[in-house]
């Protein structure tokens, strides 16, 4: 029957499949190709105001507006890319897709997306983020239709002449009603770790800077100079404040103009400007080519003093910084616009000891971020190797259970004289044996993602939660999560943009390994199509952290200055699986701390941790191997990687045994780990401030040698060590830093080398250090490696200053 209706209507059934294969190939082929180049197309680059900044203007048949990449138009590679677009649609409106395509190696790449929606004659204005550009060297900007057809699309440079030059920038934002007496600083060069960098100035009025946080996001810094800070709003007083919150720079300089300065940021600050004077300041041997200037500065009274510290550049101490959560504030008591700084000699080494913590920064966050990625990729794996089976382990044990269980009941069925049976027993239990393995755990019900696993850093004092999220696929599938509404930014990690800027592709063959897209609901992610194993690895950064999560244990510490000890009891109902223990680089780690038990740090137990660690650790590698052991890694180097912080104890608690909700509809991962951090304030008697490691207070002849980074590379090294000529040196301890060499420090009375710090936990106070400390508050140490070592790590030594009057 089915032939005598082909045969009769052969033609039209032919006809029919030749339309419907027409239609198919004109909606997935021509009709998501772009434009004919016969549609006019308009992109040009436009200066925005008259403080600076870019934006890029385009126009189509039915659709024109204004694109702003970057903060102001300015792009940081690495960092947040905000991206505000003002749209508006001609002869009908427009239903769409705003998309950010970042190119990869080898024709991949990731793709951001955020809809929009324009009404005929009405500005419809569209605002996503990238949350990390990375190293990519361009991205493509592109409109799509409802239907997926590209209205617009163009292609868009990170970088100009950083490339070729090797030089990298770093955009300081600045708020000054005398900037033109700012603009010595913009272009200013300087070298760190062997890396160039500029400084680029970003000039903002009090009518232009944003009330949202993510418009900063290229900024490295702000610098607010002979500016009214009363004339900006609460909302932009609130965005400065978020932002130095999240792990922004805010340098602030007072002098002459200090009480304007100063008068909108005393919620901030809580500092208050005093009487104008000049004062004679001399610079320490680091700034050779400084020596002394006398300048305009303000008597500054700092309502919370024990928060602040002054910088060792001068005498009398010129710069004052506090950390502030997770950023840092720099007030310094003069003008960066005083005629006579800006005149004088030793201006831009001055300048560049300013910039220097956040150049330092700027040059270590790749390192720390792929060390520390490391542990958190170790700890995914670690759950996806616990969860399915180890196919040549079960495959030798198979083997050797048959064989165990063939000899036991050809053994048993001897005895009892059915020795026939052995052809059934053996096969039949070992086919339940296999069996068995589809049926091992995989979490409790309602939960969900074979192929995901998760971990959570809940720090409720930094204000959110940090998720990292894996996806790996045994059979290269593709997949999609909806991440739940309190997640607020989403970002590949470990990604391999691409960073050369030939454009030899079209963005409509690129492959995207993930589509990002910002949805009212939160974040919905496609993972595409991979070789089978390939793993994709997520950063989500969440909203409000669970503030009752804040108080899981208290505590009862007794410090001394190498070590501590005492008791942490877990009051939460959490089970936690590890606690972390850390007071700025000493730590420990405690065991199986249930609900309502008390755990004890015995003071044996705590180390001094550096990030070589790692390397020259030999037992509890087996333990370290597991998801717990590996976050314990991770949290150690996050939290503890320059603090310098011996005032405050974090507390870390490890779970898995937790309503980890990521994804929608009330799901949660079946293998995740959580991880609360608590923290307490610790008295500090005496008043002294630390220094954690005299190492960073180097001369500026040893400075960026070895040492700078703890590591010796000859048998006998020796170095000067500069300290704040208006502090007085109160004490010098050892830490348990696994230094088996012997340390000299040069008497200035005697002329002689005497040895010092033989042990560690040794110290030496004020007397005891007085024949070794120069007049300009110079020390000069020697440090001799065991027998004829020629490499190893420098001993950490830890000082104690108060200031000249206490």
């Amino acid at each position: 029957m089915l032939n005598d209706l082909f045969h009769t209507y052969k033609k039209i059934i032919i006809l029919v499949l030749i339309a419907l294969c027409a239609i198919i190939f004109w909606f997935y082929g021509c009709h998501r190709q772009q434009q004919s180049n016969d549609t006019t197309k308009t992109w040009e680059k436009e200066e925005m105001t008259e403080t600076g900044g870019y934006q890029y203007h385009f126009q189509t048949d039915t659709l024109s507006g204004n694109v702003v990449f970057g903060t102001k138009g300015y792009i940081a590679q690495g960092r947040t890319l905000p991206v505000r677009v003002d749209m508006t649609c001609e002869g009908e409106s427009f239903t769409g897709t705003l998309k950010i395509t970042l190119p990869g190696v080898d024709g991949e790449g990731v793709s951001y997306q955020s809809a929009v929606s324009c009404r005929e004659g009405v500005t419809s204005k569209v605002e996503m983020e990238v949350p990390s550009l990375g190293n990519a060297s361009y991205f493509y900007f592109e409109i799509l239709d409802s239907f997926g057809t590209v209205q617009f699309s163009q292609r868009v440079l990170t970088r100009d002449g950083e490339e070729e030059t090797g030089e990298k920038n770093l955009y300081i934002g600045v708020l000054s009603s005398q900037y033109s007496s700012l603009e010595y600083l913009d272009g200013m060069n300087f070298e760190v770790d062997n890396e160039t960098f500029t400084l680029q100035l970003v000039h903002f009025l009090a009518n232009d800077f944003p009330t949202d946080v993510q418009e900063l996001g290229s900024l490295t810094g702000v610098l607010i100079d002979s500016f009214d800070t009363s004339a900006l709003s609460k909302a932009q007083i609130r965005c400065l404040t978020s932002w130095v919150t999240a792990g922004g720079s805010l340098f602030v300089g007072t002098g002459t103009g200090a009480e304007v300065v100063l008068s909108g940021l005393d919620h901030l600050l809580k500092v208050q400007a005093g009487d104008v004077e000049e004062v004679q300041y001399t610079f320490n041997s680091e700034l050779s080519r400084a020596g002394s200037a006398r300048l305009y500065t303000s008597g500054l009274t700092f309502a919370e003093e024990d928060k602040w510290e002054s910088l060792s550049l001068s005498s009398p101490a010129c710069v004052y910084r506090e950390k502030y959560e997770s950023g840092e504030i720099s007030v310094f008591t003069f003008s960066l616009t005083d005629d006579t700084f800006r005149q004088w000699t030793g201006r831009d080494d001055v300048v560049g000891e300013i910039f220097e913590e956040e150049l330092r920064e700027e040059a270590g966050r790749s390192w720390v971020g792929d060390t520390s990625l490391w542990y958190v990729k170790t700890t995914l794996y670690a759950f996806m190797n616990g969860r399915h089976p180890n196919t040549f382990y079960y495959g030798i044990f198979f083997i050797v259970y048959l064989g165990v269980l063939g000899f036991f009941a050809y053994y048993v069925l001897r005895k009892i004289k059915r020795r026939e049976y052995i052809w059934g027993v053996v096969p039949v239990v070992a086919l339940l044996f296999t069996v068995s393995l589809a049926f091992r755990s995989e979490g409790s019900g309602g939960e969900t993602g074979e192929g995901f696993s998760a971990i959570r850093i809940n720090d409720a004092s930094v204000g959110k939660d940090d998720y990292y999220l894996l996806y790996q696929s045994n059979d290269g599938s593709e997949d999609s999560v909806d991440l739940v509404s309190s997640i607020e930014s989403v970002e590949p990690v470990d990604y391999n943009y691409r960073t050369e800027n030939v454009d030899d592709y079209s963005v409509r063959n690129i492959t995207e390994n993930y589509t990002i897209n910002n949805t009212k609901n939160g974040f919905d992610i496609a993972f595409g199509e991979s070789v089978p194993g390939t793993s994709y690895i997520l950063k989500c950064t969440g909203g409000s952290s669970q503030m009752d999560n804040a108080s899981c244990f208290t505590t009862n510490i007794t410090t001394e200055n190498s070590f501590f000890e005492g008791t942490v009891t877990n009051i939460s109902e959490w089970e936690f699986d590890k606690v972390v223990v850390i007071r700025g680089q000493q730590y420990t780690v405690l065991d199986g701390i249930k609900s309502g038990e008390t755990g004890e740090i015995n003071e044996k137990t705590v180390k001094f941790w550096t990030e070589y660690e790692e390397e020259g650790q030999t037992d509890g590698d087996e333990e370290d191997a597991t998801a717990s052991g590996n976050l314990v890694e991770y949290l150690k180097q996050r939290y503890m990687l320059g603090n310098g912080d011996q005032n405050t104890l974090l507390v870390i608690g490890i779970t898995d045994d937790n309503n980890f909700q990521l994804l929608t509809n009330g799901n949660s991962l079946g293998n995740r780990l959580s991880a609360f951090v608590n923290r307490f304030a610790l008295q500090n008697e005496d008043g002294s401030e630390c220094i954690i490691n005299i190492n960073t207070c180097l001369d500026e002849e040893s400075q960026g040698t070895s040492l700078s980074y703890n590591i010796l590379e000859k048998n006998e090294t020796q170095a000067v060590y500069s300290f704040d000529v208006s502090k007085v040196i109160w004490g010098l301890f050892r830490n348990r830093d696994g230094f088996s060499g012997t340390i000299y420090a040069y008497n200035y009375d005697t002329g002689e080398q005497d040895k010092i710090l033989e042990d560690a936990d040794d110290y030496m106070n004020c007397g005891e250090l007085e024949p070794y400390v120069s007049d300009m508050n110079e020390m000069t140490l020697t440090y001799v490696l065991p027998a004829d070592g020629t490499y190893g790590e420098a001993p950490i030594l830890s000082l104690l200053t108060k200031d000249v009057e206490q």
